[in-house]
């Protein structure tokens, strides 16, 4: 909160003339982003307005690369946040699924609702940084040796590595209206997964 005073010119006292403390803060800041998203444009069906809500939601994570450790942070949803996870889901639901089968599927999506996909077993927080030609080739060089005993999981690494600036797979290797690959599952902020559901779609 020092460091922002001094950027704004102002005091840190000055501040909390508007926020309760630093995590109100960043609550503002993610409700300010999350309701510009983008609604979808002339989607083909609900699959596609899914689609683009996800892709607008990625977009906005390119732009404000901050988001991704505040939104991991949030404990509370706000009517912002909220807002989104009912525009999402009221997509499925116009398109004929059944309220139980959009629950699983919020499930599935978790984070990528938001744009991001946690890894798990991730024992380094901080984020990515652009990676140096030598850095990349080492870094491919100690996944190559794990090749004759994981070798699709070597040719995905290898694959982020070679593409991304960063080697990261959250990273955007293609453009930021497309989603960005992933290496592994998703985990979510809708309690614990479960298991897979029985077929209750009706044809849309």
């Amino acid at each position: 909160m020092r460091r922002l005073a001094t950027r704004l010119g102002v005091t840190a006292m000055a501040l909390y003339k508007h926020v309760a403390n630093k995590e109100d803060l960043l609550a503002g800041m993610v409700d300010a982003v999350v309701v510009d998203y983008e609604s979808p444009v002339d989607p083909r069906d609900w699959r596609d307005a899914v689609a683009q809500r996800v892709r607008a939601a990625r977009r906005a994570l390119v732009r404000h690369p901050w988001m991704r450790r505040a939104i991991e942070s949030r404990t509370a949803r706000s009517p912002a946040v909220l807002g989104h996870m009912d525009a999402v889901a009221g997509e499925m639901l116009a398109g004929g699924l059944t309220p139980d089968l959009v629950h699983h599927a919020m499930h599935a999506l978790g984070h990528r609702l938001w744009g991001f996909s946690p890894e798990a077993f991730d024992d380094d927080a901080r984020p990515p940084t652009e990676l140096t030609e030598p850095e990349r080739e080492r870094r491919i060089a100690e996944v190559a040796a794990a090749g004759e005993a994981f070798p699709a999981i070597v040719a995905i690494t290898t694959d982020s590595l070679r593409r991304a600036r960063t080697g990261s797979c959250d990273e955007d290797a293609r453009s930021s209206s497309s989603p960005s690959p992933s290496c592994s599952t998703a985990s979510n902020d809708f309690g614990p997964r479960a298991g897979p559901p029985p077929d209750r779609r009706r044809d849309p």
